[in-house]
């Protein structure tokens, strides 16, 4: 059965570490700005 070419695999390395610990970043930084738009210090 070949492989679907709609779900491609992460490449190996190093590479995929650096891109989850960005991610993250990018995730906390999206809740620090929503909690500063629509946090208790909004109102």
């Amino acid at each position: 059965m070949p492989r679907s070419p709609s779900t491609p695999e992460p490449p190996p390395g190093p590479r995929t570490g650096a891109a989850i610990g960005f991610n993250t970043v990018l995730l906390i930084l999206a809740a620090l700005v929503a909690w500063g738009l629509f946090g208790p210090y909004s109102f």
